[in-house]
């Protein structure tokens, strides 16, 4: 058995049908390529618009809030802020005059301890001299 020849003109028409199909291809792959940017764009646009409304919505809903609270009488996160500061402030002082005084309030704590202990002392024998 003897194997079959194409004929050139099949070989040709075989070429040009290869080169077609390659060429359609190729395009596709373009339009993909162009559509996918076109898509990967228009998303990034979408979210970029959708997370500054977010923003806004968020930032009406804390001044809705806000408003909520001080027709209550509540105070504002601003205003916690700034008792913590002066908290601070003065938890700062105290420890200042605490480290300056720290000799001194040793000795004024005993001299505390003996006027105390001299009063109590005093009450308890007037008492007891009263109930006799």
């Amino acid at each position: 058995m003897a194997a079959k020849r194409k004929k050139p003109s099949q070989t040709k028409s075989d070429n040009f049908i290869e080169q077609a199909i390659n060429n359609i291809e190729e395009r596709a792959r373009k339009e993909l390529e162009d559509l996918r940017g076109r898509v990967e764009s228009g998303f990034e646009e979408v979210s970029r618009t959708t997370t500054a409304r977010a923003s806004k919505l968020e930032s009406a809903f804390d001044k809705r809030v806000a408003q909520a609270y001080n027709r209550l009488g509540l105070p504002s996160k601003s205003d916690i802020d700034a008792l913590e500061q002066k908290i601070d402030k003065l938890q700062r002082a105290v420890n200042d005059l605490k480290k300056q005084s720290g000799p001194a309030q040793k000795t004024a704590r005993k001299a505390t301890t003996k006027t105390t202990a001299k009063k109590t002392a005093k009450k308890s024998t007037s008492k007891s001299r009263r109930s006799t």
